[in-house]
């Protein structure tokens, strides 16, 4: 999942954004996938200091249940979704 996400996602920012506006746009996804890298790994490490391993553990899990509890009603974006 990681790998199409990884793929995916610079090139339908570069498809939703106006003309004008693509390079500021990918700009700041690009800053902000970076500030997310770096805030996840300092976070990460503190509650794998705090917690240990069985919490970092869960707290992952916790945040990928919710990941797929605000995405699973998501549709394609720019496709029919219902058959005709």
């Amino acid at each position: 999942g990681f790998n199409m996400l990884e793929a995916t996602q610079p090139s339908l920012v570069s498809r939703m954004a106006p003309a004008p506006l693509r390079g500021a746009a990918l700009g700041a996804y690009n800053t902000l996938q970076s500030v997310g890298l770096f805030a996840g790994g300092a976070l990460g490490g503190l509650l794998a200091k705090w917690a240990g391993a069985p919490g970092l553990f869960s707290a992952t899990a916790l945040l990928a249940a919710l990941w797929l509890v605000l995405t699973w009603p998501l549709r394609p974006v720019g496709r029919d979704t219902q058959a005709h």
